[in-house]
């Protein structure tokens, strides 16, 4: 059975008290405060079921740009969203990774990818979602995202908070490293440990 994931890109709630305005004499900076609203998974398990892909990237780049995050979806779970022919745009930070590795998924190895997040200066307004993680040009990460399979609707984290990890590993070296090894997350409030033993079992399934 084919497994459907629906998951919020961007809803961005402004509030009196999320929207600011700084001037200067020269120009006007409005910094609005938004948080996006995403699903929390109980354990690693949850967390796999629900990503489309689980893969080991290396961060190439990063941009700003806006995304139309109402974009029509008839062709895509049709009983579950109403089709929207209307626009709205919200400024993402949209990375580039090279796929280093594939745990899970259809995606192949050197494949470049962009994930979205919600967030970023753009123009004269800076927009700040206290959940985007902080990718930097260079690192090694294991991501679990979401990628709806429609055209022009980007990748996504599955959360902002449990998504991204630190690692090196690879499924030649997995066998040797100590299975109750822990991986780093990106996010410092991620209360759920993911170990080399996670994606050993995520690699042996893929297998069989």
């Amino acid at each position: 059975m084919k497994k459907f994931i629906l998951t919020i890109i961007a809803l961005a709630i402004v509030t009196g008290a999320g929207l600011t305005a700084c001037r200067t004499k020269s120009d006007e900076v409005v910094t609005i405060i938004s948080k996006g609203s995403y699903v929390n998974y109980e354990s690693v398990e949850d967390l796999i079921h629900g990503a489309t892909d689980i893969i080991r990237v290396q961060v190439l780049d990063e941009r700003v740009e806006l995304i139309n995050v109402l974009l029509p979806l008839e062709e895509y779970m049709r009983e579950y969203i109403i089709r929207s022919t209307e626009e709205q745009y919200e400024i993402h930070t949209v990375n580039r990774l090279r796929i280093l590795e594939v745990f899970e998924g259809s995606k192949q190895i050197g494949d470049i990818i962009e994930v979205a997040q919600l967030g970023g200066f753009w123009e004269n307004t800076d927009l700040i979602d206290p959940d985007r993680l902080e990718f930097i040009v260079g690192d090694e990460l294991v991501l679990f995202l979401v990628d709806h399979g429609v055209d022009n609707l980007p990748t996504v984290l599955v959360n902002q908070s449990q998504a991204a990890y630190r690692s090196s590993v690879t499924q030649e070296t997995i066998g040797r490293r100590n299975a109750n090894e822990k991986l780093v997350s990106v996010c410092p409030r991620n209360a759920l440990s993911l170990t080399i033993d996670d994606l050993q079992q995520i690699t042996e399934r893929k297998l069989d």
